[in-house]
């Protein structure tokens, strides 16, 4: 056997001398992707369903069942179903060859497109089917719907199945007995037409088990005009069963929903029915056929055909779609508290109550009216605080107008009794010098110009003490750790205090108004450890730090709670003595633990009221 040799150009030459290249690989891949979009692309086959209804589309009942079957059909197959509708109108319309003219419309109508399955709304659309079936729709499947199978008097083909409705009218009576309980008559309305009649004979044989709980009046295939005169004037403690009413007496057609309308508008009872398609027209409800839910149901059955289920192997099952429903309007009519109506039942047309019809306005307004109210609180809340923060400034500046008052009094004071009088004295011994001179008297001159000059110095002297009096006179020799400690031994001497002063950095020289101050601070942080607090044990330390001086007091005593309002002058001056140097004041106590007072100052800010001071020396 040859081994394959590669050539030149990437060709392979296999075995009987075949040539493979990566074009027919692609051209393989190709054709396959084309066959695979071709199949994706062939139609999904449309399925045709025919509804045969017998009354006219004006007709609520088929409006409601149609609704319903297109609705399903539309959702579980979309777009691949056709919907035919024909309206027989087989009750209304009775010519002899009615029957015969629609078969031979159907054969031309339907002989090129043969539905899937049809539908029978009604029993004689069945029968018509069952008659002209074979002839129209070989084998194909039926789905029979809203028929009593008591109606059906023969064996039905395989190819049919579907739901049966059997027309029960006694759970709507002992629904109107339930509601008013002291009724004794039903009065049964039912029409002309062969429908009617049929139904007629169904509502009898219902009805005749009950005749020992109500007593019964048929109104049957009467004239209109007739029935509404009998339904005004009917006897106490009696209500209406309206059945059906397709044709009157003398042979005129009537859409249900217009008769019904009629007879509640005129008639001294209540009005009852047994299916939904005439229920907003003045009855005041029953156990009700819901027409779309059959719909539904019979477009379910129909789907189970055409998706391939033979309707040989689906069983005819009677149709449940029934619901106590009630018009909220007509039990306030005729005066039927809603305490009567049954668990489970549905209230129409109820007036919502302020609460349902304005939840959330009122829910809206609510939360509104609150945020309005906290924000209003939070803006009293505020006002109080300000007011009381305007108060304590008022206060605080009372003070010290008070203090400077004061102030301004003992200097004026002072200067009164000292300089004023001294003064006053330096004029007199002048004056009399003056005089001692004019008389010629040398020796009194001399001695009045003497004691002048001695009032003089007394005045002077009395006035270099008055100034250093604004300066205190432990910071004369200019030192305040000196005066710092000796404050804390003058004060607590004599008594059984500890106290301890310690410096920490090297000092350096402060503003006159600086050491003022700190001193003042310390005396009143003293004064009042010593007066309040009852400590055992008092330390101070004086820091010079980088940018600042701080003065740091604790004591061990019983201390006090910081949130707490103190109306105390001593803290509230130490805080604005440490305010206008623009240092920083932190008070730390707690009861029972004793207290820190830490005040610290700025080397380079002095006040706002020392532009002119001038460092210690």
């Amino acid at each position: 056997m040859r081994q394959a040799k590669a050539q030149p150009c990437g060709r392979i030459e296999c075995r009987g001398g075949c040539i493979a290249t990566p074009l027919i690989a692609w051209l393989v891949c190709a054709v396959w992707l084309l066959l695979c979009s071709i199949a994706v692309a062939q139609p999904v086959a449309t399925k045709t369903v025919l509804v045969l209804y017998d009354g006219g589309r004006e007709f609520s009942s088929i409006q409601l069942t149609d609704r319903g079957i297109e609705s399903t059909l539309n959702r579980a197959l979309s777009s691949r179903v056709t919907i035919f509708r024909e309206y027989l109108d087989l009750t209304r319309i009775r010519p002899t060859n009615y029957e015969q003219v629609l078969r031979d419309f159907y054969r031309a109508k339907y002989s090129s497109n043969r539905p899937d399955v049809i539908v029978a709304i009604r029993g004689r659309t069945l029968d018509f089917l069952l008659k002209h079936g074979d002839e129209l729709f070989p084998n194909v499947p039926i789905v029979s719907s809203a028929m009593d199978l008591r109606q059906v008097g023969h064996r039905l083909p395989p190819n049919v199945t579907g739901h049966s409705l059997q027309v029960r009218y006694w759970p709507t009576l002992a629904l109107a007995t339930t509601l008013v309980p002291e009724t004794e008559q039903a009065v049964v309305v039912i029409g002309a037409s062969p429908n009617d009649r049929a139904l007629e004979k169904l509502v009898r044989d219902e009805l005749r088990e009950h005749e020992h709980r109500l007593k019964f009046d048929y109104l049957v295939g009467l004239r209109f005009d007739e029935l509404i005169q009998r339904v005004t004037h009917l006897p106490p403690r009696t209500v209406i069963l309206f059945v059906s009413f397709a044709q009157d007496g003398e042979g005129r057609s009537f859409l249900p929903h217009d008769v019904l309308s009629r007879i509640s508008g005129v008639a001294n009872a209540p009005t009852y029915i047994a299916s939904d398609d005439v229920l907003d027209y003045g009855a005041v409800g029953g156990d009700l056929i819901s027409f779309a839910a059959l719909g539904e149901d019979t477009a379910k059955l129909a789907l189970r055909i055409l998706l391939g289920e033979s309707p040989a192997n689906i069983p005819f099952t009677e149709s449940s779609a029934r619901v106590k429903t009630l018009d909220a309007r007509q039990l306030e009519r005729w005066g039927i508290p809603l305490a009567r109506v049954p668990s489970g039942s549905i209230v129409l047309n109820r007036v919502p109550t302020i609460w349902q019809a304005y939840r959330w306005w009122i829910i809206g307004g609510v939360l509104l009216i609150a945020l309005q109210s906290a924000l209003i609180a939070t803006l009293l809340l505020q006002r109080r605080h300000r007011r009381r923060a305007e108060e304590s400034l008022r206060i605080s500046q009372a003070h010290s107008r008070t203090a400077v008052l004061e102030e301004r009094n003992r200097m004026a004071r002072d200067m009164h009794d000292t300089l004023a009088q001294g003064f006053t004295g330096v004029i007199v011994q002048l004056e009399a010098a003056r005089q001692a001179s004019a008389h010629g008297s040398a020796a009194d001159t001399d001695a009045h110009v003497l004691r002048a000059s001695e009032l003089a110095r007394q005045s002077l002297g009395e006035a270099r003490r008055s100034i250093r009096a604004l300066r205190p006179g432990a910071l004369e020799n200019g030192d305040l750790c000196i005066a710092l400690d000796s404050a804390m031994k003058q004060m607590t001497a004599g008594t059984a205090v500890r106290a301890e002063f310690t410096i920490h950095g090297r000092p350096r020289a402060l503003m006159p108004l600086t050491e003022e101050n700190l001193l003042r601070i310390h005396w009143e942080i003293l004064t009042n450890a010593l007066k309040h607090s009852g400590a055992t044990a008092i330390r101070a330390s004086l820091s010079f730090e980088e940018k600042q001086v701080r003065l740091e007091v604790q004591d061990d005593g019983s201390g006090f709670d910081v949130s707490m309002k103190h109306d105390g002058f001593g803290l509230i001056g130490i805080r604005e003595r440490v305010n206008q140097m623009n240092g920083a004041l932190t008070v730390e106590s707690r009861s029972g633990i004793g207290t820190r007072i830490s005040v610290a100052l700025p080397y380079a800010s002095q006040g706002r009221d020392s532009e002119f001071a001038q460092p210690s020396r």
